[in-house]
């Protein structure tokens, strides 16, 4: 079978792609390129020109402010022609975003069109920042989410931004175009399966993949200090609750200044981040979710006590209990935190444990080619 992947911010559809290309099958993926995290395209459309030179830059800034379009645009849409003949006759398509290529929604549905033109097995995963999501989270939701910082605070408008602009009347118009012309969301984890259940055209959800091939388990090394990491994207601190972490990891340096070591990090260049990364023992994840990002799986996959979002939605939905926790919950409690915290710091044997389970729990429900199976089904494919 043809599979095309449009979209990439994660790594997610680079490991579906791998599980996918395990049962044979041909796969790719268009997308325009995260200069940040570079995950591999095989189509890249990336905007150059106006990264690369500062005057052109500085004149499609200029061109938004006073006219409100986006020269970039102009780029990506050029970029685009060149591409459509080989985008034709695919078994399945899966779109990771209403706006997969990180374009305004005027242009998104020019190349959506494109794309369906040619091939009418249409689908949306559902497992990222999308208009019935942050509808839901500001208007239906009762518990927390990654909003509540502007919902407790509107003067937080600016920094969130990047998620209320999927409520303004072109991107909900766009949503719903592009909803007549899909046969099916696919939610991927439990933040988002709350909000697409029971919806019109959402299918059952199919848990993240995940390329165990580039993650080995390590045993953890408890013999000194246990290191603590926290990473930080200054861009969505706020959405994952990372001042929570900060002030619960303030109370841990004191409490036990000869027992651990805290890392915390802003915003380093992948090959440092993952230096301080793979030295970790505990890594903080997130704490307004009820599940865990990318980052998380692929760090309990290696066999980090992971403190990340698992409320009872996710615990049911795994059968999970006390005993078998592959994670430690995480609250937006900095008392909590530092209770959950100080129980692994005082229980080197919890740590062990959960860290094996963590490895099995991921090949278990994670695994790019048993999910890619998943997959198939829901694209009519198996």
């Amino acid at each position: 079978m043809k599979i095309l992947l449009v979209g990439e911010y994660s790594g997610f559809h680079n490991s579906l792609k791998k599980g996918l290309t395990n049962l044979g099958h041909e796969v790719t993926i268009i997308a325009h390129g995260d200069g940040f995290k570079n995950y591999p395209v095989d189509i890249n459309l990336g905007i150059k020109y106006f990264k690369k030179n500062r005057l052109l830059n500085f004149i499609k800034n200029g061109f938004y402010t006073f006219f409100k379009i986006d020269l970039s645009m102009l780029e990506l849409r050029n970029q685009f022609k060149k591409t459509v003949p080989l985008l034709e006759k695919y078994d399945a398509i899966q779109f990771i975003n209403s706006i997969a290529f990180l374009g305004t929604p005027k242009t998104e549905k020019v190349l959506f069109n494109s794309i369906t033109a040619y091939n009418k097995n249409i689908y949306l995963h559902g497992g990222s920042m999308e208009t019935p999501w942050v509808d839901y989270m500001l208007n239906k939701h009762i518990s927390f989410s990654s909003l509540t910082p502007y919902i407790k605070d509107k003067s937080l408008k600016k920094e969130f931004q990047y998620a209320l602009k999927y409520l303004e009347t072109n991107h909900v118009n766009h949503f719903n175009y592009l909803l007549n012309h899909i046969k099916g969301i696919i939610p991927s984890d439990i933040d988002y399966e709350i909000v697409y259940k029971g919806t019109p055209k959402a299918l059952n959800m199919i848990p993240t993949p995940i390329d165990l091939s580039k993650l080995k388990f390590t045993a953890l090394d408890l013999s000194n200090k246990i290191n603590i990491f926290c990473g930080i994207n200054t861009t969505n601190q706020l959405a994952k609750g990372i001042p929570y972490f900060l002030d619960a990891l303030d109370i841990i340096k004191q409490k036990y200044p000869s027992k651990v070591t805290v890392k915390i990090t802003r915003n380093l260049p992948y090959n440092e981040y993952m230096k301080v990364y793979n030295e970790s023992h505990i890594l903080l994840d997130q704490c307004l979710s009820y599940d865990q990002g990318y980052n998380g799986r692929e760090a309990m996959a290696k066999g980090k006590v992971v403190v990340s979002g698992a409320n009872e939605d996710f615990k049911n939905y795994y059968n999970l209990t006390e005993a078998t926790m592959p994670l430690v919950e995480a609250r937006p409690n900095v008392d909590y935190l530092v209770n959950k915290l100080s129980e692994l710091i005082e229980n080197p044997d919890k740590m062990l444990a959960i860290s094996k389970r963590a490895r099995k729990f991921i090949e278990q429900h994670h695994e790019c080619t048993e999910v890619a199976k998943k997959y198939l089904k829901a694209w009519s494919l198996d």
